[in-house]
């Protein structure tokens, strides 16, 4: 067999008669009586005259791929699909299909740069994160970390599928039941992936429609009376997941029909650089103050040092870009050391080791600085011996 016909065989094999027949009673395809007692035919009616038709029989057979590549092709000819979104399609019924959408100038043939194609999967794998903290933490404005039983739950339960053809689309599929219970829910407050889901869409939709019509700052006001309330953190990890200031970031779902839907609720967003400036001021307003003298612990590895000044024994000091290292995301900010520090900077930059320091981290957008920096130090030996050298 071909690599195409493997792809086929492989995708039936996976998807159950119960699947199929599930899908198209939720569409128009009509169950047509017959005199056998093994199959139920499905038919698609023009007027009186069927234009689409396939079997299933009412219990498994040896036949069962062809049964179900039948069925495929009748219903991707129907919809005018491919065979093969089909295939994927009916494959991940049990699961609502997000999908992420880089749109920029890097993006061509469906490639872009390694290091943006990293990013942008973190980054869009958080979005959702965050979506699923603000559903669990309804009352909450800002989340000082994004983490949660259910969280967990979705790194061991959601897959990640393939990039779409013809541009830069990650498939992710969260899915409808837990764990603890496998069997499909049957009321949307129950479920917390497609209530996230529903949150995180109809938060994007009215913000962004609120920005676009410049009235973006009625948005506070009624986010303070939502039932679930979108938190700083959704808005930062929306903005952040474009990964780039000239990229559009496109979520579309294809909600499961196992579980209804509204038709109210929006299936596809846009978000571009003009709504990054509202986004983060809300980040502004809604993340808690910070007292002038408290400072935090940073883990951090250098990426790089550019001399700005010189001491009086012509030692240099200036800028060094961090890779910080925090309990829940790793980003980069930049600080201004002296000769001491600068030199200890310079020296774990080429010797790839850790650093670690005291600071206040300044955040706006997407720019990150670390000031009033103390206790600067290496965190490896030249042994590379796990120990704090002072």
């Amino acid at each position: 067999m071909t690599e195409k016909e493997d792809y086929e065989v492989a995708s039936a094999e996976m998807i159950s008669f119960d699947a199929i027949r599930s899908y198209v009673c939720t569409k128009s395809w009509e169950n047509v009586s017959t005199s056998r007692q093994d199959v139920e035919v499905f038919a698609q009616f023009d007027d009186e005259r069927i234009i689409e038709s396939f079997q299933l029989p009412k219990s498994d057979t040896d036949r069962h791929v062809a049964f179900v590549l039948d069925a495929a092709r009748a219903i991707a000819r129907f919809e005018r699909k491919r065979l093969d979104e089909t295939l994927r399609f009916l494959s991940t019924l049990d699961y609502d299909v997000v999908k992420c959408r880089l749109i920029s100038q890097d993006v061509k043939d469906g490639s872009v740069p390694l290091g943006e194609a990293v990013d942008f999967v973190a980054k869009a794998c958080k979005l959702i994160s965050v979506a699923v903290k603000d559903v669990v933490s309804p009352d909450d404005l800002y989340h000082q970390r994004i983490r949660s039983t259910e969280i967990d739950e979705l790194s061991r339960r959601a897959r990640f599928g393939q990039t779409d053809r013809g541009s830069f689309v990650i498939n992710l599929y969260l899915p409808l039941g837990t764990s603890s219970d496998d069997e499909l829910f049957v009321s949307v407050r129950r479920n917390v992936f497609r209530k996230s889901l529903i949150h995180l869409m109809e938060t994007l939709d009215h913000a962004t429609k609120l920005i676009d019509n410049r009235t973006p700052d009625l948005f506070l006001e009624e986010n303070s009376n939502a039932e679930i309330k979108a938190s700083a953190n959704l808005f930062v990890a929306t903005d952040e997941a474009r990964v780039s200031d000239d990229s559009e970031l496109e979520i579309s779902v294809n909600w499961s029909p196992k579980l209804p839907i509204d038709s109210n609720v929006p299936s596809r967003i846009l978000v571009s650089e003009r709504h990054s400036t509202s986004f983060w001021e809300w980040n502004k307003v809604y993340q808690p103050k910070m007292k002038e003298t408290t400072s935090s612990e940073f883990l951090a590895k250098v990426i790089s040092v550019a001399v700005q000044d010189r001491d009086e024994n012509k030692r240099p000091s200036g800028i060094a870009i961090f890779q910080i290292i925090g309990n829940d995301e790793i980003y980069e900010a930049s600080s201004f050391l002296n000769s001491d520090d600068f030199n200890t900077a310079n020296e774990c930059l080429m010797n790839d080791h850790f650093v670690a320091f005291r600071g206040k981290c300044e955040r706006s957008r997407k720019k990150a600085t670390i000031v009033e920096i103390s206790n600067f130090r290496t965190l490896f030996d030249s042994n590379n011996q796990s120990r704090v050298v002072n």
